[in-house]
């Protein structure tokens, strides 16, 4: 099961490339006011999930650091993110990888017309603890709304605007994309058998301010909660506060909800394509390499979420909810700190 710290997380782009220039040879470094390589390049293939009927989408990340295992965002990374749509085709399920399609995108706003890509595409960076962060006041993803993305059958060229200034980043390797058109998803890890008092007493509770992400005019937050051991009772929460500025308007009584509406909503669990998203809980035990993996994986889905200030700087948060299977999860995390 994966954790996907963000997220997660839009541009689009005209497919203006012929055959004959779909090879970059040794192309000039132009001036620009941001240039790096990327590298690592973490791709997904939707198919026309997303765009019915018009275009095959792919959504990229390049990154310096990349994603853990879990699929949470690293410390100190940067991070591109592309949602590209290209022309339609008829790909075999079952393969390895598929090939992101050669030719130049350009920016197409929300048309998903093929050889775009979406505005959805945005540019974000994390902290020392692999926080996002806000770049510009109550923004932690930067629109990327101009220029080119180029694709070869062995690397990327970026040379698009950010925030008024000029980013040319280049990734070379293996442009294979994973498989997501199933849109019937992988049975998740098993839930816990039965209701569950948790113990969060050993956490460590981390909350990410994550903006405006569902257009509602109002902050978004993860809360991250895990034992500082890796050994425990875990859970992550996604939800929308009822303030319209970092910090503002945390506290408060939270419903599970599928749709991200209104304040106090809190998303419920569930699985795409093998990738949990939402807000789960999770019993997990620590690795040898020092990571941990989940025992027991929970989808919440009903029930409520007290969020109270603690007096001490940070929140208390108290979860009555049951999981997708009707299992009854108690339990309180103490003392989360807004960490960005």
């Amino acid at each position: 099961m994966k954790r996907l710290f963000i997220l997660l997380t839009t541009v689009n782009l005209i497919f203006t490339a012929c055959s004959d220039k779909n090879e970059i040879e040794n192309p000039p470094t132009p001036v620009a006011d941001v240039v790096r390589e990327a590298a690592t390049l973490d791709a997904f293939y939707y198919g026309d999930g997303y765009s019915s009927g018009v275009a095959d989408n792919y959504y990229i990340h390049l990154s310096n650091v990349g994603f853990n295992e879990a699929g949470s965002t690293l410390p100190n990374g940067w991070y591109y993110r592309l949602d590209l749509y290209s022309e339609m085709e008829d790909l075999p399920t079952g393969m390895d990888g598929y090939a992101i399609p050669v030719g130049t995108y350009t920016f197409g706003g929300d048309s998903c017309a093929p050889g775009t890509f979406a505005s959805f595409s945005t540019y974000f960076e994390s902290d020392e603890y692999g926080g996002v962060i806000d770049i510009e006041p109550e923004m932690p993803y930067v629109p990327i709304n101009g220029g080119t993305i180029v694709v070869s059958e062995n690397a990327i060229v970026l040379d698009v605007i950010i925030n008024g200034k000029s980013h040319h980043v280049t990734y070379e390797g293996e442009l294979l994309a994973l498989d997501r058109r199933s849109a019937a998803a992988p049975e998740p890890d098993p839930g816990i058998p039965s209701d569950y008092q948790a113990d969060f007493s050993n956490a460590v509770s981390n909350l990410y301010a994550q903006g405006d992400i569902y257009g509602t005019g109002y902050m978004a937050y993860q809360l991250d909660v895990m034992p500082e051991d890796y050994n425990g009772d875990s859970f992550v929460l996604h939800f929308l506060s009822n303030g319209k500025t970092k910090g503002e308007g945390i506290a408060g009584v939270y419903t599970m909800s599928s749709t991200m509406d209104a304040p106090f909503k809190c998303l419920k669990g569930y699985v795409d394509a093998g990738v949990s998203r939402g807000s789960v809980f999770e019993i997990v035990e620590s690795t040898a390499d020092g990571g941990y993996t989940n025992n027991y994986a929970s989808f919440i889905d009903e029930g409520t979420v007290i969020i109270t200030e603690n007096g001490e700087g940070g929140y208390t948060v108290e979860l009555d909810v049951f999981d997708s299977k009707g299992m009854y999860i108690t339990g309180t995390a103490y003392n989360a700190v807004l960490r960005n």
